[in-house]
Formats: C-alpha cells, structure tokens, sequence
C-alpha cells in the first residue's frame, strides 16, 4: 500500500523529501491501522478519511460558485468547521488575541495543553482567488460563537489589515506565550505552521481542490494523519510530528553518514583520475616528476568539498547566492542540471564509449565554478546594466563573486590542468545524490536531499576524513582486515603485496562487494591513488566531530552562566574563541545561541514588540555581525580553517549579505604552546616612505 500524497505540497522541505515521499508512509500506517481497528470494534465511530470523504460535494459545490466577499468569508466559517469536525476537533470558543498595541490575532479555535499553555491555533484565510497564497491571504473571524442552526450560518465578520505570513511571524514568534502550532484555513487551501520550523519557512500546505477532486482514500488518510487532533493535540503521548520529525532526522543522520562514504570514494576517483589524465594526456613522467601524495590528497578533498557546497546553496533558494530560480541558470548551470542529466540516462548510455570518454561534465563543472568564484558579468559596465532596476532582457541572471579558498583555481593546480572524463565524473554526481544501498541490499536508494542536511551535519560530513591521507601505491596491493571485523571503509585500512597475501586466510581478506568485480580479493594496481585512514592517524589528529546534541547541550550552559545580569547590547560585545575548531561546529552553536539570546533580549527591552519583523533574515542579520566582529578559532589543520569559513559563512549568510573575511579571526596554528608577543610600531605602520610588511615585527618581552 503507498500512501498517496497529491496536493500536499512539502514546502521548502518541512520534512525532507525523501523521508515525505519514501518513508513516511511505513510511519503514518500506525495511526491509519488505529484507527481502522477502531472502527471495527465500535460501529458508531467513523474514521476520519470516510467523514473527510462526505464533504467533497460540500467543498466543491462552494468552490464553484460565485461569492461576494461577506459570502465567501461565510462559506470559509462553515467549512472550517466541517473540516475540524471530520478530523476529531472539538469545538472552541473564538478569540482576539491581542500581540501588540496595533496588532491581535482572530482566532477561530484555540487549543491549549493540560497545563495550560497554547498548543494550537486555527485562524480562518479568505482568499478571494481560487489559485491564490493563502500566506498572502487576510485573516478573519465571525464575531458570534452561536452559530444559527445545524448550517453553522455566521453573521459579522472582523478582517485582518496584515498578510497572513505576517501574522504568523508575529503569533509565533511576537510574544511570550506563542502557540506550537497555527492552521490557515481558506477557500481552497490549507497551511500546517509549526514554530520549530517556521524560521525557515517551511510548513504543509494541502491543496484541497486537488484533494477533493480525487476522492482517493489513501489521499484522505494520509491527510487525516497529518492534519488530526490526535496528531497535533493528544490528550497523552507526545505529538505524532515529533516522531515523524524524529525518523526524519535519523535518516539525515543516516544520509551524512551516507556522504562520508561517497566523498571519500569520490576524493580516490578524482585523484586517479588527475593521475590518469597527467600519464596519458599530458605525457607526464611520475620517475622524473613524481606526484606528493599529499598535494594531491588536499586538492581532491578541496574539489570535493565544492561539490558538496554547491549542492547545498543550490538546495537553499533563501540563500540568495545566486539566481537559483532563474530558469536559465537552472536549465543550463546548475549542479542539479547535472545531476539530473546523471540520473536519466540509460544503463548502456552511461557505459559507453562515446559518452564515458567525453569531457562535458567536467567542462561544465568548470564553467559553474568560475561563475562562483568570479561572478557574473565579470565585466563591470555588463554588471551595473544588469543589476538596473529597469533593465530587462530575456535569458539573464546575475552572480556575486565568492572569493572562497574552494572555488580559487590556483588552489587546486593539479585538477585545474586536468581534463576529467564523464565515465568518472557520472560516478561523482551519483555517489553524491543517491543513499548507499546496505549489505543486503535491502534498503532503497533514496535521493539525498541537500536541503534537510544543516550546516552541522555538513560539518560532520567535511570533517569526517580531514584525518584520512591518500598515498600512491609503489606496487600491487590487496587489502586486509582482521578476522574478528566487519570491512569498513572508512576505517583504517591494511594493505599488503601480492606475496604477503599467503600470510592471510580468507576471513582477513577484503573481497570487492559490489560491481564488476563482485567478489573478488579487493586489490589496487601499482600507482594507484589510495584514500584512506593510517594507523592512528584519527587519534594524532583529534579529528572526532562533536554531535549537535552535544555541541548544543554544552553551549546552552555555558552562556547560562556567561548571560547573566547581560543587556542585548553587552551580547554583541562578547568575543568568543574556539582553540581547537574543526569545521567550527562550537563556533556555529555559539552564533545561533548568542543571536537568539540577543532577539529576545532586545524584544524585553522594547517591551515586547521588536520594529523589525522577527524572522529569518532578522536572526540571520544578527548571526552574521556576530560571526563577523566576534568569533576566534584556531585548529593545527589547514583544511579545517577553511572548511570553519565556509562553515561559518553558511550558517549566518542571508539575503544581500556580504561575504564576511575571516583571515586575521580563523587561523592555522598550535593554541596549546602559546604565541609570542610581537608588533610593528606606529611609525611603521603610518610610514609613506617603507611598507610595514617589508620588515620583521619586533618582539616584547614579558
């Protein structure tokens, strides 16, 4: 049985797509079976799909007829509270909720907790166009709670002045005793909010008319499932979304470990591959002019690292990049142009010659990277006309430059002069967007969705193999384990050569699992790039990423603490240093922590109302300047300093936002063994005669 899930549309990923359009339904089938099994057992109670379904000829014969504006508003009440009843609402008393001097809420149903506090608040959207927004949409209420006779006829009508959007920022987020949830119901639409997500913009909305159209039962349950009281509001047990959000996030747990898989095999593609194209294309003598390791190890990974970045702004439109919906960059730029281009082609199409040996791929990655790194149009006059407001052509869109160490060519040398085959760069793009399969083979191949992975995860997943070294192989080698082990990757590896191999029976040795070779010993030819952990690298390294739980739980009490007695301004004096950082996840914690300190902060300050809406470009605001004036971080790893900017950056960019510089506040270095004291003096700083960087800083004593 699959859930159908037409004309509920998962806006900005409430949960992420896989889990919504794969997963969910094994999860929702609990409550359905439920509800079923009660059905059964008691002839009196009807299962909400089935009283859901009696209402379609009620819907449609009110979406098909022309109504004044006082009409409409009506027939929106009656409705509503149809709905409500079929899925198990109790009734409720209206209410005007007022959330500043200006400002209330009408509120159609109100739903609270045990204790007390507001759980749910259903508020009534009239939009007077059948395809409109219901989030641009008014609110309104019916000022009479004694609906007149079984038709639930209402009277007189109060209208909301601000867009429903608006109005959810301000319920939500606006006051001191916001609701968990709010449900927009209009003419031909319905929205699902919750407050632990609505930062983000992302919520459920239910297209009733495609709903109702269909009359599809498993349509219906899967609406009921979402939408129930017992599912938002249960008297005991905690709310059904919580465990799907739950499940959700343990298969985005399951997805980062996923990519630290595929990235690690992807770092040993692309550095076989640059090996490939430098001994046959380029003629290059590896006796004469050899290969360090190491160079090559880091510019794979930092290759890498841009693929997965760009898989990652590309999933955030809100990010504000680059024109991600302009159809042309979409259609003709995009990495997710690429990877949809990998996933249509046929089985034999991939593996033949004509395509596996061409270089499109890797020219367009190309191309996509320098629109990045250098903007678009790089030439000045082109930019100011394009950016004009006024100005209007057909089949433009325009890049701000990101002056990013992994989008810098000079950084990766060996890549840049490489021309990569499409037979590697098709496996790249389908390691990078597809789940593995586990051993069995059992679980299906879900595709990753980049916009569910946070920038945490990221982290986890960047700095995962900053431990990990690549070397080339001096001959044939076989690898093997221990007896005891189960083979994995991304464990240290043992590899030994052909004439070793008596040494080891069959339990100690790696077989290829998957492919051509399936089942063969797992061995790699002389001069073959080789990505792996080494002995106790991870441990000389200290490269163990923090979970968020953990990052998030440790930040919370040490500003318990550190926040005490502080204004909203003094939060913005803090200066907050990280000497062991990673890919910075403390530093991002910190950041989130200390900006939703400040917001609140200021709103009490303010008494109760902040001047500017509260959402997420407001949070994002004061993350960044807290980013950009206040965080420290020191790491022994070079690639980490970078990966903490990128990190950092992510975390705290939003609409029009500059590119912050970390350089003198994100340093490679030992915080352990101190640092010397030294300066340039005034005048050598001041001198127009002598540049200051031309001498030595002088040294104070303590």
């Amino acid at each position: 049985m699959l859930l159908d899930l037409t004309g509920i549309e998962n806006k900005l990923e409430y949960y992420s797509d896989h889990y919504f359009y794969t997963l969910f339904e094994q999860d929702a089938l609990e409550s359905i079976a439920a509800w079923k099994a009660k059905s059964a057992q008691i002839k009196t109670f009807r299962a909400p799909w089935d009283r859901l379904k009696n209402l379609r000829s009620t819907f449609l014969s009110a979406l098909t007829k022309a109504f004044d504006p006082l009409e409409l508003k009506i027939k929106i009440a009656e409705l509503a509270t149809k709905y409500l009843r079929a899925l198990g609402y109790p009734e409720a008393a209206f209410e005007i909720y007022p959330i500043t001097n200006n400002l209330s809420i009408p509120i159609f149903r109100k739903f609270n907790k045990v204790s007390g506090e507001a759980l749910l608040w259903v508020i009534l959207a009239a939009d007077f166009e059948s395809d409109g927004d219901i989030m641009e949409a008014r609110a309104f209420l019916p000022s009479d709670n004694n609906p007149q006779g079984d038709d639930d006829t209402y009277q007189i009508i109060t209208q909301s002045e601000v867009s429903n959007d608006f109005l959810a920022v301000k319920a939500l987020y606006g006051h001191d005793y916001p609701p968990r949830w709010l449900m927009f119901i209009g003419r031909n639409s319905l929205a699902l909010i919750d407050r632990q997500k609505f930062n983000d913009k992302r919520y459920l909305l239910f297209n009733l008319e495609a709903i109702f159209n269909r009359e599809e039962e498993k349509n219906l349950q899967a609406v009921s499932v979402l939408l129930h009281f017992e599912s938002l509001c249960p008297v005991e047990g905690t709310v059904i979304h919580d465990r799907f959000e739950e499940n959700s996030r343990r298969h985005a747990f399951e997805v980062s470990q996923d990519l630290k898989f595929s990235l690690r095999e992807c770092v040993e593609l692309i550095g076989n591959e640059v090996l490939y194209d430098l001994r046959t294309r380029l003629g290059r003598n590896f006796n004469k002019e050899p290969i360090e390791p190491s160079e090559l190890t880091v510019q794979c990974l930092r290759y890498m690292y841009r693929i997965l970045f760009i898989f990652f702004i590309e999933a955030r439109p809100k990010l504000a990049l680059t024109q991600l919906k302009a159809p042309v960059y979409l259609s003709g730029y995009s990495l997710e142009s690429l990877r949809e281009i990998t996933e249509n082609l046929d089985q034999e199409v991939k593996r033949s010659p004509k395509v596996t040996e061409g270089f499109y791929l890797c020219e367009s990655l190309n191309k996509l990277s320098d629109l990045i790194y250098n903007g678009y149009p790089q030439n000045e006059e082109d930019y100011k006309l394009c950016t004009e407001e006024n100005y209007s052509v057909q089949d433009v869109f325009v890049i701000e430059p990101l002056k990013t160490h992994i989008f810098d060519p000079e950084r990766i040398p060996l890549i840049a002069k490489a021309r990569l085959r499409n037979g590697v760069l098709l496996k790249v793009i389908e390691l990078m967007s597809l789940a593995r399969r586990d051993n069995g083979g059992k679980k299906r191949r879900g595709r990753i969705s980049y916009a569910t992975l946070g920038v945490n995860q990221l982290g986890a997943v960047y700095e995962a193999l900053l431990s990990y070294s690549g070397f080339i192989a001096p001959i044939k080698l076989y690898e093997v384990k221990r007896r005891e082990e189960q083979y994995d990757q991304l464990e240290v590896g043992y590899f030994v050569s052909e004439d070793e191999l008596k040494y080891y029976d069959d339990e100690e040795r790696v077989r290829f699992e998957s492919g051509e070779n399936q089942g063969e010993l797992r061995y790699y030819e002389k001069g073959s790039f080789i990505y792996r952990l080494a002995g106790r690298d991870r441990e000389n390294s200290a490269s163990f990423y923090t979970p968020e739980v953990l990052t998030r739980c440790l930040v919370k009490y040490a500003l318990k603490e550190l926040l005490k007695d502080k204004s909203a301004y003094e939060i913005l004096e803090l200066k907050i240093c990280e000497p062991a950082m990673g890919s910075a996840a403390f530093l991002n914690e910190a950041v989130n922590q200390l900006a939703e300190a400040y917001l609140d902060l200021k709103q009490k300050e303010r008494g109760g109302d902040l001047t500017i809406k509260r959402d997420s470009d407001e949070l994002q605001m004061v993350k960044m300047f807290i980013a950009d004036r206040n965080v420290y971080g020191i790491d022994l790893n070079p690639l980490a300093t970078e990966l903490a900017e990128i990190s950092l950056w992510l975390n705290t960019i939003y609409k029009k936002s500059s590119i912050p510089w970390f350089g003198t506040q994100l340093v490679c270095g030992n915080s352990l063994i101190g640092a010397r004291r030294e300066c340039f003096t005034i005048e050598e700083l001041t001198s127009t005669e002598s540049h200051w960087y031309e001498s030595a800083p002088k040294r104070l004593e303590p």
